[in-house]
């Protein structure tokens, strides 16, 4: 084990406590086959086995999480980092999305994971502009759907807002325009008057052809 470089010691360069029946195959395979240095295994060991974990996970466990990185291209220690940080900021606001959407200790879904962690360490939205979303969401469809309000702060993200006020502007903004686009009562009551007055003068029209014939 000692020239994989990550346990010459019951303590490592990162001040881990590696358990003693741990399987060394899987720390083997991490290396050879999805090539990631001794400061990235440990890194993934520190953050789920660690004593900074809120849980300790198996070593299979592990071993998934670690193929999932590389999948995703976490592919050097600086990267897992930025993740893993990421990571800790989801999970510390899980629990207010949880109660906001009424979902409780169910696990979510994989939409679900996706949209907060979309909407924290991404868009970096705050919890009042993920609270619009919310209102507007049971507004528009009488239920609190995770999938409904995604869409709403996609297209918050896309039109480039960042905060409440930038999004109660853009709605603003949509209502003008939408009103704008909208014919007026007058407008409407002209409409309907050129109407009738041609549908008269047209009838006027077809009743002088039949009675003195059209001339060519």
């Amino acid at each position: 084990l000692g020239i994989l470089g990550i346990i010459p010691t019951p303590f490592n360069n990162n001040n881990i406590v590696i358990p003693v029946d741990i399987d060394i195959n899987i720390l083997v395979g991490l290396r050879e086959e999805l090539h990631f240095d001794c400061e990235y295994i440990c890194l993934l060991l520190k953050y789920y086995m660690g004593k900074d974990s809120d849980q300790k996970k198996p070593m299979r466990y592990i071993e998934k999480v670690a193929f999932s990185r590389h999948d995703e291209g976490i592919l050097t220690y600086e990267q897992l980092e930025a993740y893993i940080e990421k990571d800790r900021l989801m999970h510390s606001r899980e629990g207010t999305l949880r109660k906001l959407f009424g979902i409780g200790e169910r696990a979510l879904t994989s939409k679900e994971e996706t949209a907060f962690r979309r909407w924290c360490t991404e868009y970096n939205y705050d919890d009042a502009v993920i609270g619009l979303a919310y209102d507007l969401t049971v507004a528009a469809t009488n239920k609190a759907s995770v999938v409904y309000a995604d869409k709403i702060i996609a297209g918050w993200n896309t039109a480039g807002c960042k905060t409440v006020s930038d999004v109660h502007a853009l709605i603003e903004k949509e209502k003008a325009e939408k009103a704008a686009k909208k014919p007026t009562k007058a407008a409407k009551e002209k409409e309907k008057d050129e109407l009738r007055s041609f549908e008269v003068d047209d009838f006027f029209a077809h009743a002088l052809d039949r009675s003195y014939g059209k001339k060519d």
